[in-house]
């Protein structure tokens, strides 16, 4: 499996993941939200919302390279198109990851 799935996982289990546009824009309006994810296949709207939660939330919003397909199998929900962390910690940790190409 990908670490980038794995992590994602791993974040679910601790229960600093939220799934799905009306649970991360509640985080978001709540400041609980960290870093916000869209899976590559999100349409462009979803896009937008998820720009419009980041500068709510005054974080992050990053597209996967992965479809909603396999965000809702890793996940065990249908095919969602957005996440987000809601710890400081490990959204940290998930984008210095990213952005050193080690868990894609």
């Amino acid at each position: 499996m990908n670490p980038a799935l794995s992590f994602l996982g791993l974040a679910k289990r601790a229960g600093k993941l939220v799934i799905g546009e009306e649970s991360v824009k509640i985080e978001a309006r709540a400041n609980h939200a960290k870093l916000i994810l869209t899976a590559s296949d999100a349409g462009q709207t979803l896009n937008k919302r998820a720009d419009n939660f980041a500068v709510m939330a005054k974080c992050s919003h990053t597209a996967l390279p992965f479809t909603k397909s396999e965000l809702g199998t890793l996940l065990g929900r249908g095919t969602p198109g957005i996440v987000a962390i809601t710890d400081g910690g490990m959204a940290k940790a998930f984008s210095e990851k990213l952005v050193k190409g080690e868990i894609i």
